[in-house]
């Protein structure tokens, strides 16, 4: 995939979608993330089991909202400092780190398939 997004962002130009301002991209991720019914339920089962111990619902949901306050607020600063990064993400930055994420996904598939033999 990121070796086809490498291709694809140097063969055509970007074409700005509604998701490509400033809240937009971050927005629909928390969006997506806050909604799912799976991470909802991953968070409140697997994490309210501490160290073999089962706690209890309010717990849980409490340990559960701050896993994902903690995680938005992360995401924030990301997008931030990304976009005061801006400046020098160029075409060419975006094929480059398409084409270095690309090999690094193949590392690690060659890496899992010597651990499985």
């Amino acid at each position: 995939m990121f070796f086809r997004n490498a291709w694809r962002a140097g063969a055509t130009a970007n074409v700005p979608s509604r998701l490509d301002s400033t809240r937009g991209g971050y927005f629909l991720g928390i969006g997506m993330a806050l909604s799912s019914p799976w991470n909802i339920a991953f968070w409140l089962a697997v994490i309210g089991q501490q160290a073999g111990v089962t706690l209890g619902f309010l717990p849980s949901l409490l340990l559960a909202t701050s896993v994902v306050v903690g995680a938005a607020t992360w995401g924030l600063f990301l997008c931030s400092t990304v976009r005061l990064g801006a400046r020098f993400a160029t075409p060419r930055w975006e094929i480059v780190t398409n084409g270095l994420t690309g090999l690094l996904m193949l590392y690690f598939a060659v890496q899992l398939v010597r651990r499985m033999v």
